[in-house]
């Protein structure tokens, strides 16, 4: 069988003798592309991407009832993703939040997105938001993953499906291309170091970018 990357319990004084990075540095990203997405600076861009980023992360699956109730914004389905965004960015102004909640709702006009969101028909566990930490080729990387479904369980998991949401502009097949380079490596990250952690060999590990 293929063998992963061995994943280790790491200690304070060993994780400080070793080369630290996460899979996110491995993006070549700049603020302006969100920004030029929402049309507005940089900061106010980043602002609105972490609320979505937050918002997404409130949903373990999607069906039509929680569309429905995002939509109409009431039901433990919106209660849950605004609680989320005001936990990841609290402080800010209402304008804020509901920016981001127009961009978040606008996503679920995507079919790749519902479908991506939907409840498999096999058996299986989502986490939002996972963390994680190990040694991949001799350097401890460490980050948090937004989603992973885990078939048939998180605790023995046989395959492992991991989404990473994005919120750049994609208006052109060049434009995708990009993208794909540009997330290529941080996504490889993912992939080894949930092989790793779970002990699934890299070839059941999947990892894809969404963009909402």
């Amino acid at each position: 069988p293929e063998a992963g990357p061995a994943a280790v319990a790491l200690r304070d004084s060993a994780t400080r003798r070793r080369p630290h990075r996460t899979p996110s540095s491995e993006e070549r990203v700049v603020l302006a592309d969100r920004a030029r997405w929402f049309g507005v600076g940089s900061r106010a861009a980043a602002e609105t991407g972490t609320l979505v980023h937050a918002m997404f992360s409130a949903v373990a699956w999607l069906d039509d009832a929680a569309i429905a109730q995002l939509r109409q914004r009431k039901g433990d389905a919106f209660d849950s993703v605004l609680a989320c965004a005001r936990r990841a960015a609290p402080g800010m102004s209402d304008e804020h939040y509901e920016a981001g909640f127009q961009r978040f709702c606008a996503s679920l006009d995507k079919p790749g997105v519902t479908a991506a969101l939907a409840r498999p028909a096999a058996q299986c566990e989502v986490a939002c938001e996972l963390p994680f930490a190990t040694l991949v080729a001799n350097a401890v990387v460490a980050g948090r993953c937004d989603r992973v479904v885990f078939f048939p369980s998180r605790d023995k998991p046989e395959r492992i499906d991991i989404v990473d949401f994005k919120t750049d502009r994609i208006s052109s097949g060049d434009d995708l291309r990009r993208a794909v380079e540009r997330y290529e490596p941080q996504l490889e990250h993912y992939r080894a170091a949930l092989s790793a952690v779970y002990g699934v060999a890299p070839r059941h590990v999947s990892a894809h970018v969404l963009f909402v």
